[in-house]
């Protein structure tokens, strides 16, 4: 398990992986964060949508330069006002 927290435009804010996890846990961890952030949207709904249309997600990841993973696992967390924290 891994944990990325990132702001607005998709900058690290913290980060935590549990002893054990694999070394690759921080890159998927925030490659969810950061499509989750730049879709608006939960890496669950992403899933969904890459699902219907992969060819899409797919020229997402390579634009983003691998950034962006649309797999299950983050979770887009927003103030009442509906800005994204």
């Amino acid at each position: 398990m891994a944990i990325a927290v990132l702001d607005e435009a998709g900058h690290l804010k913290a980060f935590a992986r549990e002893d054990g996890a694999s070394m690759f846990r921080f890159e998927i961890a925030q490659a969810k964060a950061w499509g989750a952030i730049g879709m608006g949207v939960s890496s669950r709904t992403l899933a969904e949508r890459a699902k219907g249309n992969p060819n899409f997600f797919v020229s997402l990841a390579a634009t983003a330069d691998g950034r962006f993973l649309p797999q299950t696992g983050a979770v887009l967390i927003k103030d009442a006002g509906g800005s994204t924290l």
